[in-house]
């Protein structure tokens, strides 16, 4: 039981190490955290096949979980090719993650001051990587944990963009956010000086702004909503925040999907040169354009996509593959890359069609029905939950620009959510042998 429960944390502390190496064959599909887990799960089946270990049953979440995998499979069923039964197989996995995990919390001995420890373990890891990969790229050193200086991104064509060894920015920076908004309650349950905690908050938020991504509006409005649950507010002043998060949902979704751009501007010089936006403005003046971002472009993809193929969609992974057809057809930029959706709601509709995209309503019901069904003030249990439901606010909100469904911290956050979202007198941690 104590390697089950080191296994746990490793796999969380090297959840960000998923673009380290690159082996053959396998090229970077295989990474630390899956050679950790193939232990873990190795472990879980002796538990539970040999041991007899009583751990919770499927629930409603799992339920959920297979149909979404049941949509995939008959999308991948119908458009039959290898790239979409190895995005089935992915799904599988991080279902296995999620069950892993979830068995893992419910043990006696797995205890909030342990996962408090490792969860800001692995904020102060990757964004220490971060930070390093960055500084080091500033300075034109090149270590694979930063992204270039580009001169045609824009806004911040000037500046590195962190990854750590994480695959994009955007993913680092969604781990780092997580992480962020947990450790209110995490730093509750362990003695930390006040130095240290100044330390670790630094560090992160430092490491959130080096990623340079437009998803800290988001990271802001999910902080605001924690701050909201755990304050009295009079009624203006509540409505007051809860104006202030509309706007800056608005200013977040106006500017992720279009950008304004001065003409002599570099980005706009070298515009049929790069990956970030459409060539043809949306509107133009004499000085300036507002240009329609990949974001908006591979919105109406997905839409089209969607209605080629309503039923299945045009198969799990595939969408990267309709993208070729639509550039030799002339509907696609020729200058934007074959991306994958960039939305997990609008690309469960491309790739897996009304099936898919219903399974994934009903999961998501589901886990925003476990997140509520407890809110209360106890002071027990609060600050936990407010904090699991900033989390996953903010995930809501990355999801329509973000494919998040296939992010390891993901699971790991639901089964936390799962275990531990409910009064902590009423919680009975499972660790018992069937006779």
């Amino acid at each position: 039981m104590k390697w089950f429960r080191i296994l746990l944390a490793l796999y969380t502390l090297s959840i960000g190490l998923i673009h380290f190496w690159k082996l053959p064959l396998f090229n970077r599909r295989i990474q630390l955290p899956e050679i950790i887990f193939i232990t873990l799960f190795s472990i879980w089946i002796f538990l539970v096949a040999v041991k007899k270990l009583s751990f919770p049953r499927w629930g409603k979440l799992e339920f959920a979980l297979l149909l979404c995998l049941l949509a995939q499979i008959i999308s991948a069923a119908w458009h039959n090719s290898v790239t979409t039964w190895l995005e089935v197989a992915g799904f599988i996995y991080i279902m296995f993650i999620f069950r892993v995990f979830k068995d893992g919390f419910s043990l006696s001995s797995v205890t909030w001051t342990m996962i408090s420890k490792v969860l800001i373990g692995a904020g102060v890891i990757h964004a220490a990587l971060g930070l390093s990969g960055w500084v080091l790229a500033y300075f034109d050193i090149h270590t694979g944990m930063a992204l270039e200086k580009e001169i045609t991104f824009p806004y911040f064509n000037n500046f590195p963009r962190a990854t750590a060894f994480m695959i994009s920015p955007n993913l680092l920076h969604n781990l780092l956010a997580i992480c962020l908004l947990l450790f209110p309650f995490s730093f509750s349950q362990i003695t930390l000086s006040r130095p240290q905690k100044i330390i670790i908050y630094a560090l992160v938020i430092v490491g959130i702004m080096v990623c340079i991504s437009k998803n800290s509006i988001l990271l802001i409005m999910a902080l605001m909503y924690l701050w909201m649950s755990q304050h009295s507010l009079s009624k203006f002043r509540q409505s007051m925040m809860i104006i202030s998060i509309f706007i800056l949902f608005l200013v977040y979704t106006v500017g992720t999907h279009f950008i304004v751009l001065p003409k002599e501007s570099v980005p706009w010089a070298h515009r049929n040169e790069q990956p970030f936006f459409d060539t043809k403005p949306a509107y133009e003046s004499n000085q300036f354009v507002v240009v329609p971002t990949c974001y908006w472009v591979l919105k109406k993809t997905s839409l089209a996509a969607f209605i080629e193929s309503p039923l299945t969609g045009v198969g799990p992974g595939l969408h990267n593959d309709f993208i070729k057809k639509l550039k030799k057809e002339n509907q696609y930029p020729l200058n934007l890359n074959n991306y994958d959706p960039h939305s997990t709601f609008l690309g469960a509709l491309a790739e897996t069609g009304i099936i898919g995209f219903l399974a994934l309503m009903y999961l998501v019901y589901h886990i925003w029905k476990i997140l509520f069904r407890n809110n209360t003030r106890d002071v027990e249990t609060s600050p936990r939950q407010a904090s699991f439901q900033a989390c996953f606010l903010f995930m809501a909100l990355d999801a329509i620009n973000m494919d998040i469904l296939h992010f390891r911290h993901l699971w790991i956050l639901a089964a936390l959510v799962v275990i531990y979202s409910i009064p902590e007198k009423q919680l009975k941690p499972i660790y018992q042998k069937v006779a």
